[in-house]
């Protein structure tokens, strides 16, 4: 994309780049003339394939009612039909490792926005605080937590945004960068849904170029239906 290009007129005022911000800045970024291009019909062939292949499938579900299809979703079925069965008859329970991952992305999504160079311990307790005052459903488990257990989680949110911002490039205000992007694309007459949220969106769609980037962040190791979550939301992307 050509907002995020790294060449040697950079702005005086933005940051020196340690070396592995700039390595992940020459995988992101690219020139124009470096960005694909696609044919303006790619969209509408994509939404004639796939409702051509679901409406079967629209077909059965009872009047009145929509298929939503997400990533988490999608990625639980294909990694183990009855492996997602059964967690889907469980009721769900936040842990120490999922509260740490949602605080860890609160704080990194402020840290896109917030003026200044702002602490990571600073953007930790913020988040923490706004997830408790929102309606989030972990709100409540954040609230629960002794002091003990929220002085952990609180240390290891720290140390994952710190990696962040030590690791990625600082965001400037002409790459467009937006947090928790929301994605929809309604397919057979509305009958199945496709959605999800994107972590960081950066850049802008330039007519039928690749103008945007889209990351989605993860806490954890690397698996590999982290790629299908990205081509995910890039299919929704191209049809939205």
């Amino acid at each position: 994309m050509s907002e995020l290009r790294a060449t040697e007129d950079i702005d005086e005022a933005v940051p020196t780049r340690n070396p592995a911000q700039q390595e992940v800045l020459d995988a992101l970024g690219a020139r124009p003339h470096e960005r694909p291009a696609f044919d303006p019909r790619l969209r509408q062939e994509l939404r004639g394939e796939l409702e051509e292949r679901l409406a079967p499938i629209a077909e059965r579900l009872p009047e009145g009612e929509s298929l939503w299809v997400s990533k988490h979703l999608l990625a639980s079925v294909h990694g183990c039909e009855g492996m997602f069965l059964a967690r889907d008859a469980e009721d769900f329970a936040w842990t120490p490792a999922t509260a740490r991952g949602v605080v860890a992305h609160k704080a990194i999504e402020l840290a896109v926005s917030w003026r200044g160079d702002p602490a990571p311990g600073d953007l930790v307790e913020e988040a923490i605080a706004r997830l408790i005052a929102s309606t989030d459903n972990v709100a409540g488990y954040l609230e629960g937590l002794g002091e003990g257990e929220r002085a952990e989680l609180r240390s290891d949110a720290v140390e994952r945004t710190t990696m962040f911002l030590e690791c990625f490039p600082p965001l400037e205000p002409r790459w467009r960068p937006i947090t928790e992007s929301r994605l929809r694309a309604n397919l057979c007459n509305d009958r199945v849904v496709l959605a999800g949220k994107v972590d960081l969106t950066v850049g802008r769609a330039e007519g039928t170029r690749a103008g945007k980037v889209l990351l989605d962040l993860k806490t954890g190791a690397f698996a590999p239906a982290h790629r299908d979550d990205l081509r995910f939301y890039a299919l929704v992307e191209t049809l939205r």
